[in-house]
């Protein structure tokens, strides 16, 4: 017996080290740790979560398959093509997502520009509740972004106006695309300006998703440079405080997502050459999660992100400097999810993240000091 828990021991040590079996009396592991702390890996399939539902592993399939087939349409290397073919493919993937939010999630769209910026006013169908007549969210998903902030908006305003029973203003793009930093921010301090003049700030509240949560993060940051009063709270949702680029994430996600791994260092996107073209990546105004002093002025936060986001990475980085500085803070991640996951409807994880941001709102707005 006593032999036996031995080899037992010793077996699952060898596991844990990557010895001692087969692999090793035919060569070298294939798994193995470079000088510079970067891991070489060999092909492997990694199955879908467990912890996933069937409606998001459905969702995945397809999604994976429309997506390799738009890649494989990719042969320019122009960047006025590649935005031009992102936003095509963005339009024809979200607008059957929209239509089914929108079935789900009955709301009534206003277009309104409010002091020369677009925006879609979205109230729900069930009226606003009487303890949020005085509170208002301002979603800014894309503004900064190569696609439709239009859809962006209406696709995540709809469901949280519902379930939340608020006002949602939703920003849309300029009509110009080649507008660049910091011009988005300054159309979200706009609309903030304009809102102020109607609600106390600590009933403002303040979300985006990808590009748009790190919009969100920008206009806080904004406003404490323009000395404007701290809104009552921010949800980033797919997003940190910095680049989405960034971190173990930014590498696993690709290939769980069925794509390669980006190449070292390859983090400038087609947004970054395009909305970000000339600007210091490095800019705090750009970046806040670099400045703790930032940081620590910021409002209470809600962030969310799933496993296979390629945003996690700098998502949880953002809720622990926030963490370290005091901030109330939330950090929700759903198992096996990617990238703005909520958008799809169908998915029971995507109606749990919009109660979560629902009741997130409903919490902190009017609770806080501006």
């Amino acid at each position: 017996m006593r032999d036996g828990k031995r080899r037992l021991a010793a077996t699952f040590m060898a596991a844990l080290i990557g010895v001692g079996g087969p692999a090793a009396a035919d060569g070298p592991d294939p798994v193995r740790v470079n000088p510079d702390g970067s891991v070489h890996a060999p092909a492997m399939d990694i199955p879908f979560s467990v912890f996933a539902s069937p409606e998001a592993k459905a969702a995945f399939v397809e999604w994976a398959q429309k997506n390799a087939a738009w890649r494989a349409r990719q042969v320019s290397n122009s960047v006025v093509d590649q935005v031009a073919t992102v936003r095509q493919f963005s339009i024809g993937l979200l607008t059957p997502q929209l239509e089914r939010a929108l079935a789900a999630y009955p709301v009534t769209i206003a277009p309104k520009v409010i002091d020369g910026v677009y925006t879609d006013v979205i109230t729900p169908k069930g009226g606003v509740a009487p303890s949020a007549r005085d509170k208002v969210l301002i979603d800014v998903r894309s503004v900064a972004s190569v696609t439709d902030a239009r859809i962006f908006g209406k696709l995540e305003g709809a469901p949280v106006a519902v379930l939340g029973r608020i006002k949602v203003v939703a920003i849309g793009n300029r009509d110009n695309d080649a507008y660049k930093f910091p011009e988005a921010t300054e159309d979200v301090a706009v609309v903030y300006r304009a809102l102020l003049k109607r609600y106390k700030p600590q009933n403002i509240g303040l979300l985006g998703s990808s590009a748009g949560g790190l919009l969100a993060a920008d206009a806080v940051a904004w406003f404490q440079k323009a000395h404007l009063p701290r809104p009552g709270a921010v949800a980033l949702l797919s997003s940190g405080a910095t680049g989405w680029m960034e971190g173990d994430s930014s590498y696993v996600s690709a290939v769980l997502d069925g794509f390669p791994p980006p190449p070292p260092s390859d983090h400038r996107t087609v947004q970054n050459a395009v909305y970000f073209r000339d600007a210091d990546l490095h800019d705090p105004l750009l970046a806040p999660g670099l400045r703790t002093d930032i940081l620590k002025a910021f409002p209470p936060t809600l962030l969310i992100t799933g496993t296979r986001d390629t945003a996690m990475s700098t998502v949880v980085q953002t809720h622990q400097q926030l963490v370290q500085q005091d901030v109330d803070a939330e950090l929700y991640v759903w198992e096996g999810l990617d990238h703005d996951f909520f958008y799809d409807v169908r998915l029971p994880e995507s109606r749990q993240a919009y109660a979560v941001i629902a009741k997130f709102f409903a919490k902190h707005l009017g609770r806080t000091a501006g």
